[in-house]
Order: structure tokens, then sequence, then C-alpha cells
């Protein structure tokens, strides 16, 4: 431009014009590209506002992302955890609604263990009514022992009673020999023979009688001992049941089964009773057959001793005799000590046993033999006193006189022929003889004779 101005004068006008124009023409169009410039920078500082206002948009709508982003794992974890107490809500509505069923099966349950308790109270109390039962019934046969103990001891007092009224007869069968060996006549002979022959009878029933009271409270003992035993055994069964039950009362929530089979087992005591009376009658019943074959045997051997003794001859029948019925006295004396040691052995054992119809038979049949042996022992004993009075007095007792030639006068009067020739030196002999010990029942029939 500086070097344009320079050189301006030398030009001409025209051109000055020309390159005026041309100048003009040239500022407008860099007015117009400075116009266009301007319009672009504008546009580009618009666009550069634009950028900065998107770039902080953008920042901004980072920043909102991170924060929706947040948001949305915040959201996610609160339905996560609502889910969750979803899920409770749903168990607890579950439980809600089970709870009213296990209630009620709660309730009929323990409606069903007061029903079983109560079935093992019932039971029980049955059970303890039945060991009263069963003590009552010991108790009545407690009693019914010392009775029997007292009939028992009333029997060895008549067996001694019998024992010596046996050693009188023989001493009275002895006095009687030595008193047909002073006489020689035929019909003192043949009364001698006629009373040893009485008198064999007599011991005869006295020893029957013997052994029948022993084999019978031999039966008695067995069956006894029997008894106590089935009862124990059936006692010891009761409180075996009784304490189980007890027992099995704490456990009952948790062994059902176990207490409904037992209370059922256990609610019928009554029929193991009945089955023990059963078995118990019928073992009596198979002693009582066996008893009655033994005293069957035992009559066949008496009947066959009987036969025999009476093919024996007379003379040699009276020391034999004699000799026997001492040696089964002796044999019935041992019989009778070994019963009394069975029978303190039942008594010391014996505390509980039941009542039967076999015992109550037996008790009977007890009974009829002791009326029969006492009215065997009173004419026993009768004639025995008429004996002696016959041999103190040498009359009858109340002096009822027969008619001449009655058979009861005849043998009175060959009674009273015989002890009058008994002399005073024999008596004393006899005496004498019998204070050695071994028959202290001829001892005394002698000493009350002198008296």
């Amino acid at each position: 431009m500086d070097y344009s101005k320079e050189e301006e004068p030398n030009l001409p006008h025209n051109e000055l014009m020309y390159e005026n124009l041309s100048l003009q023409k040239e500022l407008e169009r860099k007015e117009i590209l400075l116009e266009g410039l301007l319009f672009d920078l504008h546009l580009l500082q618009e666009s550069a506002s634009n950028r900065m206002h998107i770039k902080d948009e953008s920042e901004k709508l980072i920043l909102a992302l991170s924060q929706v982003r947040c948001e949305l794992e915040e959201v996610c974890s609160l339905n996560d955890k609502l889910e969750m107490a979803y899920a409770f809500v749903d168990e607890k509505e579950a439980i809600a609604v089970e709870a009213p069923q296990e209630s009620v099966a709660s309730k009929l349950y323990a409606e069903q263990k007061e029903k079983e308790v109560k079935i093992l109270e019932s039971s029980v109390e049955e059970l303890q009514c039945t060991i009263n039962v069963l003590e009552k019934k010991v108790y009545e046969m407690d009693e019914e022992l010392d009775r029997h103990q007292l009939i028992r001891n009333l029997l060895e007092h008549e067996l001694q009673v019998m024992r010596k009224r046996l050693l009188t007869l023989e001493n009275f069968t002895d006095v009687v020999d030595s008193f047909n060996r002073n006489a020689g006549h035929s019909e003192d002979q043949i009364s001698r023979l006629l009373e040893l022959h009485e008198a064999h009878d007599r011991v005869k029933q006295c020893k029957e009688y013997i052994s029948e009271i022993v084999l019978h409270s031999e039966a008695q003992a067995m069956q006894y001992q029997q008894k106590y035993k089935t009862l124990e055994a059936m006692v010891r069964e009761v409180k075996t049941d009784l304490v189980a039950n007890s027992v099995s009362v704490a456990p009952i929530l948790e062994k059902t089964k176990k207490c409904s089979t037992r209370t059922r087992g256990s609610s019928s005591p009554f029929r193991c009773i009945a089955n023990l009376v059963q078995r118990m009658n019928f073992e009596t019943d198979q002693e009582l057959s066996m008893a009655k074959h033994r005293i069957e045997e035992l009559e066949e051997l008496v009947a066959s001793r009987q036969k025999e003794v009476k093919f024996c001859n007379l003379f040699f029948l009276i020391p034999m005799t004699v000799c026997t019925l001492n040696t089964r006295l002796a044999a019935a004396e041992s019989m009778t000590h070994d019963l009394i040691r069975d029978l303190l052995l039942v008594r010391l054992d014996m505390t509980n046993y039941a009542e039967s119809d076999s015992l109550n038979l037996s008790i009977v049949d007890f009974h009829k033999t002791l009326a029969t042996s006492e009215r065997r022992l009173s004419r026993v004993n009768m004639n025995n006193e008429l004996a002696l009075y016959w041999k103190t007095n040498g009359s009858q007792p109340h002096e009822k006189t027969y008619g001449q030639g009655h058979p009861r006068q005849i043998s009175i009067e060959n009674g009273n022929r015989r002890l009058q020739r008994i002399n005073t030196p024999s008596i004393i002999q006899l005496k004498a003889c019998s204070f050695d010990g071994n028959h202290p029942a001829l001892s005394s029939l002698v000493f009350f004779q002198l008296l």
C-alpha cells in the first residue's frame, strides 16, 4: 500500500481510478470475506458455545446416569429385599395357616393321652383292688391255717393219747398172756384170744386212722405249698404289672403304642387269676386222685397182711403182733414227727395262699375224719376204762346185771375169775420188770394197779 502511494504521481489518473476501483472492489471483496469470516467466526463461536453447552449437558447427563445407575442398583437391592420379605411373609402366612391345624392335632393328641392316662389310672385302681382282695384272702387263709394248726395240735394230742392207749393195750395183752400162762383152762385161753383179736382189730383201726391222717396231712401240706408258690408268683406278677404301669405313665407322650398295648393287657388281671385258680384246681384233683390210688394200695397191702396173719399160728401170733405193733408204732411216730416238721415248715412259709372249692372239700373231709376218729377214740377210751375198772374193783362200773347164760354176763364172770387169780407177787414182779424204761405205759398201769 505504501509502495502504491509512492507511485501514484507517476501513474495516470485513470489508472489511479482503475486501481482505486479495483482496490475498492478488492476492499469490498475483502470486507465480504471478512464478513464471511466473521460469520464463520460467529458460527464457530456459536458451535463452540454449543459444544461447551453439549459438553456440560453430557457431563450432567453422565452424572445423572451415574445417579440413575446408583438408584437402579438401590432399586434392585430393594427389589431383592422386597422379594425376600414377600417370601418371608408367604412362609409366615403358611405357618399361620398350618398353626390351627397343628393346634387341633395337638388338642386331639392331648385328649387321647388324657384318655390313656385315665385308662392307666383305672387299671392301677383295679390292680390295687385285686391286691387288696388277695391280701384279704391271704389274711383269711392265715386264719384258716391257724385253725388247722390248732386242729393239728389236737390231733397230735389225740395221737399221743392213742399211742399211750395202744401201749396200755399191748401191756394188757402181756398181762393177759401172763394170766393165761398161769391159768390152764381152755375157756380162759379162748377169751384171751378173743380179747387179743379185738385189741388187734382196734390197733389196726388206729393205725389205719393214723395212716389216713398222715396221708391227708401230707396231701394238704403239698397243696398248701403249691398254693403258696402260685400265689407268690401271682402277687409278684401283679406288683410287676403295677410298677410297669406306673413307670409307663411318665414317658407316655413319647410311647403311645406301647402304652396303649400295655393298658389293654393290664386292664384285665382277673383272667390270669381265674387261669391260676383253674390250674390249682386241676393240680389238687390230680393230687387227690394220687392220694386215693395210694390209699387203695395201702388197703390192699393191709388186706394181704391180714390174710397172712390169719394163716399164722395163734400161739406165735401174739409176740409177733406185739413186735410188729411196736415197729409200726415207731414208724407212725417217726411219720408224725416228719409230718409235724413239714407242717411247721409249711406254717412258716405259708403267708399267702388262695381259697378254692377243693380246700373246702378237704376241710369237710378232714372234719369228717376227725369226727370218726373222735368216735373211735371214745369207744377205745370207754373199753380201756371198763377194763381198768374191772381190774381194780372186780365188778362192773354201774353194777348192771344180766341174765344167767347171757354172753355179756359170761364174759364178765370170766374176766372176774381171771382177775381174782392174780396174786400180789406177780403184780410186784410185773412192776419190777416194767420200771426199766422200755414200757412206760405198762409201768404206769401196774403202778396204778398197785395203788
